[in-house]
């Protein structure tokens, strides 16, 4: 049966998060806790045109740039300094930000299983400011409130985390309805028993995906975040677990500390490369 798509008014369980970050700005540590042993950042796939995802490392070696831990795509690009140097820039789309993508994610949930025990519950937050979420939530259910931004909170399996962020990722397409996930009257707890009425059938083809914002489990060993203003998705946890991200070659990941930048500014080596 599937799991209604309605927030969870139990907000409480975010407080060990938003009180653990180091304030709001670019650094590891204010995306998500600092207190882990190990941290990787997962970059997200570009788009050159072509039915592959294009992998930082290939943008970079296509312009002569170099991809690192800290490396900004707009910097590796040469989004800005093309015209500077008389030499263009890489001309495919950039990655997608605020959302890891539907490949990287299933790796990544598999990676994580290997790690937490089954059936363990996770809390999942998604950011209120999404332009396709049902507008009623706004004023029925309550909201994390961390330092410039708000989230509803949604409780899932790990193995139900895909399905979260593809039910998210629906919401973007034109001809779905969303009566089912507006219509919850007063008994929040009634309509998450509830399955949604039964919808027109859609085709197996996920045109995107919006993965939750931050999410945990119980026990909170490990977390991810996913900033909505980032091109990339950051992993706490224990040295074993980063390791595993950072060896799996289905991903593009890299080890990063708790004080390092992921801001606009915070690639200095490409910057000093697009500034000769």
């Amino acid at each position: 049966m599937a799991t209604a798509l309605v927030p969870d008014s139990r907000v409480e369980e975010a407080d060990w998060f938003s009180d653990a970050l180091a304030g709001f700005g670019g650094r590891v540590e204010q995306v998500l806790p600092g207190t882990y042993p190990a941290y990787a950042r997962i970059l997200h796939p570009a788009n050159g045109g072509g039915a592959v995802p294009s992998r930082w490392s290939e943008v970079a070696a296509s312009v002569g740039t170099v991809v690192h831990p800290l490396a900004q795509f707009g910097a590796l690009a040469r989004r800005e300094s093309s015209h500077r140097l008389g030499a263009p820039g890489w001309d495919g789309q950039n990655p997608f930000e605020g959302s890891l993508g539907i490949h990287e994610l299933t790796i990544l949930c598999g990676i994580l299983a290997e790690t937490t025990q089954p059936g363990e519950r996770c809390w999942a937050t998604v950011w209120e400011g999404w332009g396709t979420l049902p507008t009623i939530w706004q004023d029925r259910f309550p909201r994390i409130v961390q330092p410039y931004r708000a989230y509803f909170l949604f409780e899932r399996r790990l193995d139900e985390i895909v399905d979260l962020a593809a039910e998210l990722g629906r919401l973007y397409l034109p001809s779905r309805s969303s009566a089912h996930l507006v219509d919850v009257g007063t008994d929040a707890d009634a309509a998450r028993s509830e399955p949604p009425a039964p919808a027109e059938p859609t085709p197996e083809v996920v045109l995107h995906v919006q993965s939750p914002s931050q999410w945990w489990p119980a026990s909170r060993d490990w977390c991810v975040a996913t900033e909505i203003d980032f091109d990339s998705t950051l992993v706490g946890g224990s040295e074993s677990l980063v390791q595993r991200i950072l060896d799996d070659g289905r991903l593009e990941a890299f080890p990063v500390s708790p004080t390092d930048d992921l801001g606009s500014g915070g690639d200095t080596v490409n910057e000093l490369l697009g500034s000769g």
